[in-house]
C-alpha cells in the first residue's frame, strides 16, 4: 500500500490505495482489496461501489500518487494494468480540461475584441432579440438592420458561440413567430 512503514498512515490515503485495488470486473483485484479492507478496518467508512471512483479522483488531484503505490500482493501485470488505467483516465481528464480552457480563452478574446470595436456588440442574446422584436415590421427588415449596424452573420455567430447558418435559422424562426403574432 502507501509506504506501509509509516507509523501513522493517513486514513484518506489508505482508502485511496484500497480503492485502486478494488475493481468489480476483476475477481483477483477484488479479493486483494477485501483483504486490505479487513486488515485496515476501514471498510465501513467507504461504500464498495465508491472505492474506485474515490481513487481516481485522488489520482486526478495528485498524479504522483500512482508512483507511490507499493502493492507486493499484486503481480507486476495487474499493477501495470491498474496504473495504465489510472494514467489513461488522468490524460483524458487533462485533455478535456485543456479543451475547455482553450474554448473559454477564445470566447473571452472574441468578446474583448468586439467590446473594443463596439461596446454594443457585447449585449446579451435576449436583449438583442428584444430590440429586434421592437423594431420588426417584416422578415426582410432584419438583414438590413444588421447591415446598417455593420454586423455580419459570422460576427454575430462568433459572439454567440454558434455557426452563421444555425444563427440565421434561429432568427428566421423567431421572426416568423413574431410576424405571425403581429398580423393575427
Amino acid at each position: 500500500m502507501y509506504r506501509m512503514c509509516e507509523a501513522n498512515p493517513d486514513p484518506a490515503e489508505m482508502e485511496t490505495a484500497l480503492a485502486l485495488l478494488y475493481d468489480g470486473s476483476s475477481p483477483t483485484l477484488r479479493t486483494i482489496a477485501n483483504h486490505w479492507i479487513r486488515r485496515c478496518g476501514i471498510g465501513d467508512r467507504v461504500a464498495p461501489d465508491d472505492l474506485l471512483g474515490t481513487a481516481m479522483l485522488a489520482l486526478l488531484r495528485n498524479p504522483m500518487r500512482i508512483e507511490q503505490l507499493e502493492l507486493p500482493e499484486m503481480t507486476a501485470y495487474l499493477s501495470t494494468v491498474l496504473k495504465n488505467q489510472a494514467i489513461m483516465i488522468l490524460r483524458k481528464k487533462q485533455a478535456e480540461q485543456r479543451a475547455l480552457q482553450t474554448k473559454t480563452a477564445r470566447l473571452r478574446q472574441t468578446m474583448a475584441c468586439s467590446q473594443e470595436a463596439d461596446p454594443a456588440a457585447t449585449i446579451c442574446w435576449n436583449e438583442r432579440l428584444d430590440a429586434i422584436y421592437e423594431q420588426l415590421t417584416g422578415e426582410e427588415r432584419m438583414l438590413g438592420m444588421y447591415r446598417r449596424a455593420d454586423y455580419s452573420w459570422s460576427e454575430i455567430a462568433r459572439l454567440m458561440n454558434s455557426s452563421p447558418a444555425r444563427l440565421r435559422k434561429r432568427f428566421e424562426r423567431a421572426i416568423r413567430r413574431t410576424t405571425g403574432l403581429l398580423t393575427s
